[in-house]
């Protein structure tokens, strides 16, 4: 005998008793089937009902050759005959809301653009339609929300038609079945008429508010992710107390804080700017001291030597480069870092020296791997011991070039 889809019925239904026909188990869990079934299985873009079945939490529902496999924990204890069962209402109900939404919110921008709907996706976070359409403005987004919104502020209800094919072919359908058989048409009252298999409230105003929040441009079509009901309440307490805090922060009334936060970028990037020419002037100034102090070889060579502790690379590679801005100049430095470092290898433009070669010679020696241009090179080091060694081996073999 097939599963008495109770969820049919009465899609408000949220306990009921019910006979175990079959347990088994596979890699998913338990499974359990039952005479009658309140629990929706996934389907139609709408994820499953979770719940308990005598008490057992519910992970997953799937139908399967026609057969309702409810999936339970793979260590689960159930008692022979019947079982009480509950769903997570909650979730339920607000899966109700977001699926009646997207009926409503397609037939508004079918009715008002003619974009129908090609994709449906709902999940526990967010809903999503694809619509058959290359642009949406925000003005065309607006105008649809406020029609869906006008429907659920109706007293509009939803019903749900099992029609032949006599009354099917009168139905004034926003798309066509993809079954043959069994065809159940969702209807929003004097608005919509679609072929669905989902659970939906029985009045419009249960979806309680439709909010469009973000549009994605995908390919030839345009996706449209919304909320419904709790979710867009949730929604605008959390953008509400953002919008409140930032307020308070910046002492300013709500609708100043975009010409604000316009300010305080342009600001930062003034200060990011002047930062980095009194950085720059004070690496010139560590070079140029750096360079007096640096040893001469016999090769009148000034080679600049040094391990910094926690300096950032970008850093090191500027104080090279203004280092070797110098003639007959070379800087071998190091940054360490908790248990790593960083070597940097440059050279002065008037020498004959490969330094991403000696970076690939000296690597090994630190555990790390390395290379670069004729006039600088970086490599990692992931042997801090062997450091001063590498650094001592890249000096020798420059001085040899």
């Amino acid at each position: 005998m097939p599963t008495i889809r109770l969820f049919y019925d009465n899609p408000y239904t949220r306990e009921f008793t019910a006979r175990i026909t079959g347990i088994a188990s596979s890699n998913l869990g338990t499974e359990v089937t039952l005479d009658r079934t309140a629990f929706y299985p996934e389907s139609g873009g709408q994820p499953c009902d979770h719940g308990l079945i005598a008490d057992q939490p519910v992970l997953q529902v799937f139908e399967r050759d026609g057969e309702i496999i409810h999936i339970l924990d793979k260590d689960c204890q159930l008692p022979d005959g019947l079982v009480h069962c509950r769903l997570d209402w909650e979730r339920r109900y607000d899966l109700m809301q977001q699926h009646c939404g997207q009926h409503i919110l397609s037939a508004a921008f079918d009715k008002l653009f003619g974009a129908a709907t090609v994709g449906f996706h709902l999940t526990e976070e967010h809903t999503q339609i694809d619509l058959d359409t290359e642009e949406l403005t925000d003005a065309m987004i607006k105008k649809a929300e406020e029609l869906a919104n006008q429907i659920v502020h109706s007293p509009a209800r939803i019903h749900v038609h099992y029609p032949d094919a006599a009354a099917l072919a009168a139905m004034p359908l926003r798309k066509q079945p993809t079954v043959t058989d069994d065809i159940r048409i969702v209807e929003v009252e004097g608005f919509d008429w679609s072929p669905c298999g989902g659970t939906h409230p029985e009045y419009a105003a249960e979806v309680g508010l439709i909010k469009v929040i973000r549009l994605e441009k995908i390919r030839k079509q345009c996706r449209v992710e919304f909320l419904c009901g709790q979710r867009a309440l949730r929604d605008y307490d959390a953008k509400n107390h953002l919008v409140l805090e930032l307020s308070a922060m910046l002492s300013i009334g709500a609708d100043q804080i975009p010409v604000q936060i316009n300010r305080l970028q342009d600001n930062n990037k003034s200060y990011k700017k002047e930062l980095q020419e009194y950085r720059e002037k004070l690496l010139h100034y560590e070079a140029d001291q750096l360079l007096a102090e640096s040893s001469e070889s016999g090769l009148n060579l000034h080679i600049v030597k040094r391990i910094f502790r926690d300096r950032p690379v970008d850093e090191l590679r500027l104080l090279a480069g203004f280092i070797c801005a110098h003639p007959s100049a070379v800087a071998i430095l190091a940054g360490t870092s908790g248990e790593t470092a960083h070597i940097i290898l440059a050279r002065s433009k008037d020498l004959d020296i490969h330094m991403g070669e000696i970076c690939a010679r000296i690597a090994p020696i630190v555990a790390g791997r390395g290379g670069g241009s004729p006039q600088m090179a970086q490599c990692g080091c992931n042997d801090l011991s062997e450091l001063p060694r590498a650094m001592a081996t890249a000096a020798d073999l420059i001085t040899k070039a």
